[in-house]
């Protein structure tokens, strides 16, 4: 998504998942059907990291607005629709767990006889407690065919719990193991050069456990940039390989020096350690050292805004903070990144980076910050638990809640 509504406005508000505009549907007599257009539509810039949601679920409930349309929703948009088809199973899910019955008669029925009810039943299972999805496996296993079952991961829920009550998955399963194993004692010996790890992850017939300890063994090297060209058809492995906050399977082969002065340095590990990328053995005081890394930092900055980018801030605001730049709040370097992040607070659909924003904010400004950015945001918040919440309660503590 890029054609994004005024950040200013309602409709922005909603698409970035921003607390201020939760704390104003109440208020606004245009607001349900401003939700239920995002509810219809992923807003999401990243979807695999940023989280809608656990935030719409909220206000369709605190709004009283009826779920029987979402589930409708189910049943007319492909998966591969732009991802709207995840958003609205996720409402639903999240719906149906604090006891929304029209909601969970819709995910019943959508299991029941829904043509992509694999994926609907697995993110049941990734937002249900173990005790409420398992009644789905009478259901589940009388659906299963040849071609879904090859398509299933064995190590994945609800299959994994599942193997050993159907010996179709048993078998499948097995044979998968088998295939497995085979291909990770020959390809992932130690000492493996990097060609042959990207040659395991372009190869379609290999198993997808062997592409994920390929792409674990690239990043613990120094991966290559040709590890760029494979990324989209590596989402599913990525996400199977796990990612934290401070961790990208693909972003150490991203290309990205800023020259200053006589010394090349990358504004990614200036951003990850606070440090150049080639250490200064000068006697200059440390100060002037200091101001040197954030005139990188700031280039960095400036030089995403005016490319269009949202991702990649947390990085240098992660930098920022480590540097230190609340020792001159009043300085113009605080000043000009004090701008910049508020602008990318109200502005970025990346609601997973708002976080480290909100961080450099308060190392900034301490005490001084200002009162809406301390009700800050969803992504670090359970899903279920946002549903759970009183209604729109503030203050929050930074990260939970919903982002302002």
């Amino acid at each position: 998504m890029s054609d994004y509504a005024p950040f200013d406005g309602l409709l922005g508000q909603l698409q970035r998942g921003r607390g201020a505009g939760a704390r104003t549907v109440a208020d606004d007599p245009a607001a349900e059907s401003l939700v239920m257009d995002c509810v219809r539509h992923d807003w999401r810039w990243e979807w695999q990291v940023d989280d809608r949601p656990g935030y719409l679920a909220r206000l369709v409930r605190d709004l009283g607005l009826p779920s029987g349309p979402i589930g409708e929703q189910l049943e007319t948009e492909p998966p591969e629709a732009g991802n709207d088809f995840d958003v609205a199973a996720r409402i639903l899910s999240m719906l149906a767990l604090i006891g929304d019955e029209t909601a969970r008669a819709g995910i019943d029925r959508y299991i029941a006889q829904g043509p992509h009810w694999v994926d609907a039943l697995e993110i049941v299972v990734d937002e249900w407690p173990a005790e409420q999805w398992r009644r789905y496996a009478e259901t589940a296993l009388a659906r299963l065919d040849p071609p879904t079952i090859d398509r299933l991961f064995p190590a994945g829920k609800p299959w994994a719990t599942w193997e050993t009550m159907d010996p179709r998955l048993a078998e499948a399963f097995t044979a998968w193991r088998s295939r497995s194993d085979r291909h990770t004692g020959d390809g992932l010996r130690p000492g493996l050069s990097t060609d042959r790890l990207l040659a395991l992850l372009r190869d379609p017939d290999m198993p997808r456990a062997a592409k994920v300890a390929a792409l674990r063994r690239l990043t613990e090297l120094a991966p290559p940039p040709e590890l760029l060209d494979l990324a989209e058809g590596l989402v599913h492995v990525v996400r199977e390989l796990g990612r934290s906050a401070d961790t990208d399977p693909l972003s150490p082969a991203r290309p990205r020096r800023t020259r200053t002065g006589h010394r090349s340095v990358c504004p990614a590990l200036v951003g990850r350690t606070g440090a150049p990328a080639r250490p200064d053995r000068s006697e200059s005081p440390r100060r002037p050292r200091r101001r040197r890394r954030h005139t990188v930092l700031a280039a960095e900055f400036a030089r995403l805004r005016d490319q269009g980018e949202w991702c990649r801030y947390d990085t240098l605001t992660d930098g920022l903070i480590r540097l230190g730049v609340a020792e001159a709040p009043g300085s113009e370097t605080a000043t000009w990144f004090r701008r910049e992040l508020r602008c990318l607070w109200q502005a970025t659909p990346h609601s997973y980076e708002r976080t480290s924003y909100l961080r450099a904010l308060v190392a900034l400004d301490g005490p001084t910050t200002h009162p809406s950015f301390w009700r800050a945001c969803g992504t670090a918040r359970s899903r279920s638990d946002c549903c759970r919440s009183p209604r729109f309660p503030t203050p929050h503590r930074p990260g939970i809640g919903s982002d302002s």
